[in-house]
């Protein structure tokens, strides 16, 4: 059995209310996604993009996201990512870095295999830009296939503009799995057979979000078919 921990928009660096504690509060809840997945010993952590709150972070929320992704790569663990909106750059992106300094994976549509699970990503892309998309995914000979991608989708955010099962229909593999990233409340759907989620932002962003913060577990397998088993925890 395969088991991926899905987590999204965590947002380090973001002051909220102009406040230092505001931005500790993101780093602990962060950080406590990962020591639960030391902790679960799962065989991936998956996160849905916007790891910092902008694009040019500061020393801090960046030298702490490189602490606890050398965590997991201690613990044996890898890191799974795509750009988010917030935290994109013209460039090279930030996972690059993560990369060099603690083998954080950047996905793409060639297929990173783990056990039986092949994992794809979409970063984020403006509007203007999603009609030049062709969602032409590299094969694979595993058992299961995951797309990880940043956006607002629907349906399961309404009146958003990209649509995820046009993008199901139009890729050019079947997916099993859709972990989502960008919008902060917890969703899930069966979307013509995909599991398609959303877990939330790790910290409240807004007053309006009510729902517990938390992450996804996600298992693939003979023992769990491919599904979710919702993770929230305490405010930190």
């Amino acid at each position: 059995m395969t088991v991926l921990l899905h987590t999204s928009d965590t947002h380090l660096g973001y002051h909220q209310y102009h406040r230092q504690e505001r931005a500790d509060d993101f780093a602990a809840a962060f950080e406590q996604v990962i020591d639960d997945a030391i902790d679960l010993d799962v065989d991936g952590v998956v996160h849905s993009g916007d790891m910092f709150h902008d694009s040019n972070p500061r020393i801090g929320p960046l030298l702490h996201a490189i602490r606890q992704l050398r965590r997991l790569q201690a613990a044996d663990i890898p890191f799974l990512t795509v750009a988010g909106n917030h935290d994109s750059t013209r460039d090279e992106q930030w996972v690059s870095v993560f990369s060099e300094v603690a083998d954080a994976i950047h996905l793409n549509y060639e297929p990173t295999v783990l056990d039986d699970v092949a994992v794809y990503g979409q970063d984020y892309v403006s509007p203007s830009r999603r009609d030049q998309l062709e969602y032409d995914f590299e094969q694979h000979d595993a058992e299961h296939a995951v797309l990880v991608a940043h956006g607002a989708f629907e349906p399961l955010v309404p009146h958003a503009e990209w649509s995820l099962p046009s993008v199901l229909s139009s890729s050019s593999i079947g997916f099993d799995v859709a972990l989502l990233g960008d919008d902060h409340t917890p969703a899930y759907e069966d979307i013509g057979g995909t599991f398609a989620t959303y877990p939330g932002s790790t910290e409240r962003t807004a007053t309006d979000q009510r729902a517990e913060r938390g992450y996804t577990i996600v298992q693939f397998g003979a023992d769990a078919r491919a599904g979710d088993e919702r993770e929230d925890r305490d405010d930190v």
